[in-house]
């Protein structure tokens, strides 16, 4: 599997080459169109390190490569406030600083405005989605933080709906094995007593009141 595979498997449940991972990269690449950014990604939640990972990125020449895996930091950064308080927000870059985390590269220039909307689930944080553009002078609005806020809540429940089917398929596979399993001993319980009807039919009485007794110990209340 990839990275970024992986990734999404690990922290959000979604299987490698599901239609929830496509729809999920569909979403990312929607949202930087709607609002006319550069460059967008999808970040995932850590919770043990209670951090964020870089998993789908799309828009920017090369990023997809460099910035899989990368982690930004709770409450830090536009990305991280997102993620720390549920809310969408908007700004320019915060921490210059702090590598490529939201300092990502775009033929030559840095990021003049990003926007960031939490990815929530009732009261679980799945990730954050985010978008970044380096046209000069640009800001994004509260317009662009409505329509990218809808989005992110699209992409939590596409992760929502890949959890409860994969939660399905597997209990109902379980129940299959089950029906198989049971449908075997049935079958070899039946060809038992069809050997001792035909060859020991005198063992029939015995093998009736064994029977007979194995069921009421079984229904016994």
């Amino acid at each position: 599997m990839s990275e970024i595979d992986v990734l999404l498997s690990r922290y959000l449940s979604v299987r490698p080459g599901s239609m929830a991972q496509n729809v999920l990269r569909l979403l990312v690449h929607t949202g930087v169109s709607a609002i006319g950014a550069d460059e967008g990604s999808l970040l995932v939640y850590d919770r043990e390190a209670n951090d964020l990972r870089f998993v789908i990125t799309t828009g920017g020449k090369g990023a997809a490569d460099h910035l899989v895996g990368d982690r930004v930091p709770l409450g830090q950064g536009v990305t991280g406030l997102a993620a720390a308080t549920r809310e969408v927000h908007i700004g320019a870059p915060a921490y210059r600083d702090l590598g490529k985390m939201e300092r990502i590269r775009m033929g030559g220039l840095d990021p003049e405005a990003v926007i960031a909307a939490p990815m929530v689930l009732d009261a679980e944080l799945l990730g954050v989605l985010t978008a970044v553009s380096a046209r000069t002078g640009m800001r994004f609005t509260g317009d662009h933080a409505r329509i990218y806020g809808s989005i992110a809540t699209i992409a939590a429940m596409v992760v929502d709906q890949e959890r409860r089917l994969g939660q399905y398929e597997s209990e109902t596979a379980g129940l299959w094995d089950g029906i198989r399993s049971a449908g075997q001993l049935e079958g070899q319980i039946a060809m038992s007593i069809g050997r001792i009807a035909r060859d020991r039919p005198h063992l029939l009485g015995h093998l009736a009141t064994i029977i007979s007794a194995a069921e009421k110990l079984a229904f016994e209340e």
